[in-house]
C-alpha cells in the first residue's frame, strides 16, 4: 500500500502575520503623521502666517489700505487733478522661514538696487514681518515673483501721486508712505481725505502757472533769493494762485533741500515796507484824523528820540495825503501815524486782522510779529511798513478790504459757493478814497506807473521796498521788493502780489532793486496774461495817456520807487 503525504506550505504562521500587520500599521502611522505635519506647516505658512502678517500690518504698522476706501482726490477749481491715489505694491518678508538669506539678499539687491549688506541685516532680524521696500515698481514685482521665495510677500497698497509736481507743491502738500498728510491741504484736511472725500480747491491751475512762471522769470533776472506770488479774488476771499519759490516736487521730496518746503506765501512773516502806507491813510481817514486838505512837512528828516525817519530822496513839501502816497514819503506817513496815535492805530490794525494768525485750510500759517512793548516810535514806523511783520496773505486780504468798502472776507484755499464775510472795518467813503490813492500811484508816478500799468484795466497799487532782516538786524544791501496791484479800480475784483527776496541790481534797472523796478513789471505781466485767460474785457483806454501827458506838461515827475 502506497501512502501519499500531503505537503502544505505555510507562508505565514499566526505570529508572523501579526508582525507584518504591526509593521504595516507602524509605517502607515508614520506616513500619516508626516503628512499631517507637512499639511500643518503649509497651513501655517499659507494661512496662519499670512493672517499674522496682515494683523501685524493692520494693527502695528497700520499700512494695509482698504482699496475700496481709498484717500480722496484733490482738484483745482476747474476739475484739474492735483493729487490722487493709485495702486502700488510693497514687499515684506518673514525671515523665520527663509533658508538661504545670503543668496536672497544678493538677489534682492540686484532687483531693488539696495545695498546687499542692508538687506542681509534686515533678513537676519528673525521676525515674522518687516518691510523690505514700500512702493516697488511693476518690473521689480515680476522679478521678485520669479525668485519663488515663500518668505517674501507682496502687498497691494496705494501711493499718492501729484500730476502737477512743483506747480502746486506748497498748497497741495504731500503725504507719507502710509498716506497720512504731512503738509498743505493733505495735512490740513487729512481727516476728510481719509474718508474718501474729494476736495476742490480755489486755485485756478492756469493762473497758478502764470504766477509761477512770472515769478521764476523775475527771480532769474535779478538773481534773487526767492519770492512769492498771489492772486486773490477780493469779493469772495478765494485764493486763485499762490506760489512760493523755491519750491519742491512732492513726488520725490529727496530732490530738493528741506528749506524749499517752507511756504513763504502763508508761513513767512515780513515787514512790508511802503505797501503799508495806504493802510495808515485808511485808518487816518476813517478815524477823522486826516482829510484831503491835511498837509505835512516833508522837507527834512523826522527825529524821534534817538531815531531818525528819512525818505529815499529829498522832497519839497508840504505834502497832502495824495502826494505823500504818490511820492511814497516815509516822513509824511510817520507824521500821519503819529497824529492817529497808538490807541486808534492799534485798534484798527487789530480789526483788520493784522495782529493775529489767520485760520486757513493748511497748517503752514505764520503768526504776525507785534512790537512789545509798543512804543510811540513803533506807531510811526509801522505807519510806513517797519516794525510789524505779517504774511503775504495778510497783506492781500487787507488790500481786498481797503478797496472793497472795508469788508473783511476770510481768505480760503477752498472753492465755495459764498464768501466768509466777518466784519466791516472802514466806511464806503474811506474805501473810495483809498481806491483813488492807489490809482494815482499808477497814473501820477514816473517809475511805478509805466511799469505796473495795463492799458484798459484800471490798475491801482502800491510798491514796497523794505530792508530784509537777519538775526534781528537789517541788511542794508538786501531788499524785500514788492508790488501789490488791484484791478479794476472802479469795481475791484482781484488783488495781485509779487514779492522778491534780495534781488540783485542789473544794468537794465540802473542797479535799482526797489519794488517799482523789480516787482511792478511782474504784476503787470501777470494781469496781462490773466485777463486773456479769464476773458476779461478792457475798461478804459485814454485815462492813462491823459495823465501821462499832464505829468509832462508839469515838467516835474514824481519818482516814487518805494
Amino acid at each position: 500500500m502506497v501512502y501519499k503525504r500531503k505537503i502544505i506550505f505555510r507562508l505565514f504562521d499566526n505570529e508572523s502575520l501579526n508582525q507584518v500587520h504591526k509593521r504595516v500599521f507602524f509605517a502607515c502611522s508614520i506616513f500619516i503623521i508626516i503628512y499631517i505635519f507637512i499639511l500643518f506647516k503649509l497651513t501655517d505658512v499659507m494661512i496662519i502666517s499670512n493672517t499674522e502678517n496682515i494683523a501685524s500690518v493692520a494693527i502695528k504698522e497700520k499700512v494695509l489700505i482698504d482699496l475700496n476706501n481709498k484717500r480722496g482726490s484733490i482738484y483745482d477749481r476747474n476739475g484739474v487733478l492735483l493729487a490722487a491715489s493709485v495702486r502700488s505694491y510693497s514687499l515684506s518678508a518673514n525671515s523665520k522661514i527663509i533658508k538661504n538669506k545670503i543668496n536672497l539678499s544678493k538677489q534682492l539687491s540686484d532687483i531693488l538696487n539696495i545695498e546687499q549688506k542692508k538687506l542681509l541685516s534686515k533678513l537676519n532680524q528673525n521676525k515674522k514681518f518687516f518691510w523690505i521696500k514700500r512702493d516697488i515698481s511693476p518690473i521689480e514685482h515680476i522679478k521678485i515673483n520669479n525668485i519663488g521665495e515663500i518668505g517674501l510677500q507682496v502687498h497691494k497698497e496705494q501711493m499718492r501721486i501729484y500730476p502737477q509736481g512743483n506747480l502746486t507743491s506748497h498748497i497741495v502738500g504731500y503725504t507719507d508712505i502710509d498716506e497720512d498728510g504731512l503738509a498743505g491741504i493733505e495735512k490740513g484736511l487729512n481727516k476728510s481725505l481719509k474718508k474718501n472725500n474729494d476736495i476742490t480747491l480755489s486755485l485756478d491751475l492756469r493762473l497758478q502757472n502764470v504766477v509761477r512762471e512770472e515769478l521764476k522769470i523775475t527771480l532769474d533776472k535779478f538773481d534773487a533769493l526767492g519770492g512769492v506770488g498771489i492772486i486773490l479774488d477780493i469779493n469772495n476771499g478765494q485764493i486763485l494762485a499762490a506760489s512760493s519759490m523755491p519750491d519742491f516736487n512732492p513726488n520725490n521730496l529727496n530732490l530738493s533741500p528741506l528749506e524749499n518746503r517752507f511756504n513763504s506765501a502763508t508761513q513767512g512773516v515780513f515787514e512790508m515796507g511802503s505797501t503799508f502806507k495806504p493802510i495808515t491813510m485808511a485808518i487816518g481817514y476813517d478815524s477823522d484824523t486826516i482829510n484831503d486838505k491835511s498837509l505835512f512837512q516833508v522837507n527834512k528828516p523826522l527825529k524821534v528820540d534817538k531815531f531818525v525817519v528819512n525818505d529815499h530822496r529829498p522832497m519839497k513839501g508840504p505834502f497832502n495825503i495824495r502826494e505823500i502816497i504818490v511820492n511814497s514819503s516815509n516822513i509824511g506817513t510817520a507824521q500821519v501815524a503819529k497824529k492817529i496815535g497808538k490807541k486808534i492805530h492799534k485798534k484798527y490794525l487789530k480789526e483788520f486782522g493784522l495782529l493775529n494768525r489767520y485760520s486757513l485750510e493748511i497748517p503752514e500759517i505764520g503768526t504776525p510779529i507785534v512790537p512789545n512793548p509798543w512804543l510811540p516810535i513803533n506807531t510811526m514806523t509801522i505807519g510806513y511798513g517797519y516794525g510789524l511783520s505779517i504774511t503775504p496773505i495778510h497783506l492781500c486780504t487787507i488790500y481786498g478790504a481797503l478797496v472793497n468798502d472795508g469788508k473783511i472776507i476770510n481768505p480760503t484755499f477752498i472753492k465755495k459757493p459764498s464768501a466768509d464775510y466777518t466784519s466791516k472795518v472802514i466806511t464806503n467813503e474811506t474805501s473810495a478814497k483809498i481806491r483813488q490813492l492807489l490809482r494815482a500811484v499808477i497814473l501820477e508816478t514816473e517809475w511805478t506807473g509805466p511799469r505796473a500799468k495795463v492799458i484798459g484795466y484800471e490798475v491801482g497799487g502800491k510798491t514796497g521796498t523794505a530792508e530784509m532782516v537777519e538775526n534781528n538786524s537789517y541788511l542794508k544791501k538786501a531788499n524785500l521788493s514788492s508790488f501789490i496791484g488791484v484791478f479794476p479800480m472802479s469795481k475791484p475784483e482781484y488783488a495781485i502780489l509779487i514779492m522778491i527776496k534780495n534781488p540783485k541790481g542789473i544794468d537794465e534797472t540802473y542797479n535799482n532793486t526797489t519794488g517799482a523796478w523789480v516787482a511792478a513789471p511782474a504784476v503787470s505781466n501777470v494781469i496781462k496774461r490773466m485777463v486773456h485767460i479769464l476773458g476779461i474785457p478792457p475798461f478804459e483806454i485814454e485815462e492813462f495817456y491823459e495823465a501821462q501827458a499832464k505829468l509832462k506838461k508839469n515838467k516835474e515827475f514824481s519818482s516814487a520807487t518805494f
